[in-house]
């Protein structure tokens, strides 16, 4: 089993790696009007931010959880949440722009918000589990088929909830790969080389606010997220490994 305390180098270089290509992300929108079909960009954004929750769900993850992580985790991430939007607010004189950062919590210093609620949802899933005397893996897989049905069906984009929803898988595969990293190490590496030729050939026609290029704009949504997802997937498992 591995040492939960026992610093993991090989993952300091990886978000070291991510930073940089959030950087660079964010210098092509500011440089190509078109940024949009930029194909650096798009493969940036295919992966980035779901490999950034899986990495933070991966280096914080312990047998056991309990409700007072939360307070660890708000004062990292919503007390500077909230700071910036008030400055912010201050900044532009106008304190509305302080209640639409909390209800559309989709401008700078989003991913701290979402974040935080993704932690929330994955201790009480622990919790739960261990109330029920279950795998919290399975209600993780309920709260995520619920999550979904809601972006998808009703289409809530209250309160950041899109974005909650889209990345709780991802974080909870990097928890649940830490707990098991031990069995399935071996079969990442075997799959490394095949799932990132299949990366780099997929999300070619990835894009962000649209289906890939290959879909009919008129397709299912449904359809778009499975090939999103995919394209997440395939980036986290064979980029992990190969750093690892």
């Amino acid at each position: 089993m591995f040492e939960i305390n026992s610093r993991l180098y090989y993952i300091d270089n990886l978000k070291a790696f991510l930073i940089i290509l959030v950087v660079l992300g964010h210098v092509i929108q500011t440089s190509d009007m078109d940024f949009d079909h930029n194909i650096l960009f798009r493969y940036i954004y295919s992966f980035h931010m779901p490999l950034f929750m899986y990495v933070s769900a991966f280096v914080c993850y312990k047998p056991s959880q309990s409700w007072g992580v939360l307070k660890k985790r708000f004062r990292q991430l919503m007390l500077p949440f909230l700071s910036w939007a008030f400055i912010n607010a201050c900044l532009v004189g106008d304190f509305s722009v302080l209640i639409k950062n909390i209800f559309h919590p989709d401008t700078a210093l989003w991913f701290l918000w979402v974040l935080f609620f993704i932690t929330i949802l994955y201790v009480a899933c622990v919790k739960l589990g261990e109330q029920w005397n279950i795998k919290s893996e399975y209600i993780a897989i309920a709260v995520v088929a619920i999550g979904y049905s809601i972006m998808i069906v009703l289409k809530f984009k209250y309160f950041g909830f899109q974005f909650i929803a889209w990345y709780f898988p991802f974080f909870c595969l990097g928890a649940y790969m830490r707990k098991y990293e031990s069995y399935i190490k071996r079969w990442m590496r075997i799959l490394m080389c095949p799932c990132f030729i299949l990366f780099l050939v997929s999300a070619y026609w990835w894009m962000r606010k649209e289906p890939p290029l290959f879909m009919n704009p008129s397709a299912n949504v449904i359809y778009n997220y499975i090939y999103k997802g995919g394209v997440a997937l395939l980036a986290v498992t064979s980029i992990l490994t190969i750093f690892n």
